[in-house]
């Protein structure tokens, strides 16, 4: 089992959703670790307290599943999803939610042969040592951004988005999309240090809550 550390006193998955409700939060930020056993558990016990109408999620890039029968069916065909997604139909499945993709098509890799010439030049001038993953990235957690204020603003109530623990550095352009917006993110915090990094978790580290109002 994986700890979670919650900054404010008293608060707890069993009554994050009452938290969220009286702090008026409208997205929920999930830090995918690409583990499937640690993220099944970390983001299992998210949906079970929040309950959201839908679940986002970076793996399925730009792919919808609207209904509980495109869920099933994905099961029900490994050959449809890669094994290491499994986990997110069957939490989907298992809470009842729609499953919405939050990513670029292929994450982006296609935009670099197809961005305007304009646009790679004046990134690569201010980031002379970028080899394109960069860019890439700020249209990923620009989209990101996006996808959580649509679905947010559509449901009504709040929604859950997991995306890579990277996306949730300090420096990540989904903060500059979600300003203004009222945000709880659930994040690993690793030894001796809350910065995040994209590496597997060992037994003995933790998730962190931090409510962000942006």
């Amino acid at each position: 089992m994986v700890n979670t550390i919650f900054r404010e006193s008293g608060l707890s998955y069993s009554n994050l959703r009452d938290y969220i409700d009286s702090e008026n939060i409208g997205i929920v930020l999930v830090g995918d670790v690409h583990d499937p056993g640690i993220d099944h558990e970390i983001q299992g016990n998210v949906l079970e307290a929040i309950r959201p109408d839908y679940y986002l999620h970076e793996f399925l890039e730009d792919s919808d599943y609207l209904s509980q029968t495109e869920i099933k069916n994905v099961l029900e065909h490994p050959t449809k999803h890669d094994p290491n997604t499994a986990y997110i139909f069957r939490l989907a499945q298992r809470h009842g939610t729609k499953l919405i993709g939050c990513d670029l098509k292929g994450q982006g890799m296609d935009y670099l042969d197809e961005a305007p010439e304009e646009e790679i030049a004046e990134w690569t001038k201010r980031n002379p040592d970028d080899d394109g993953l960069g860019f890439i990235n700020v249209l990923r957690e620009k989209k990101m951004g996006n996808m959580a204020k649509r679905y947010h603003r559509k449901s009504g109530s709040p929604v859950v988005e997991a995306v890579g623990a990277y996306h949730l550095i300090d420096s990540s352009s989904i903060y500059q999309v979600l300003k203004g917006n009222n945000v709880y993110m659930i994040y690993p915090s690793f030894h001796k240090s809350d910065r995040i990094q994209t590496r597997r978790l060992r037994e003995t580290e933790t998730f962190r809550g931090k409510h962000l109002k942006l």
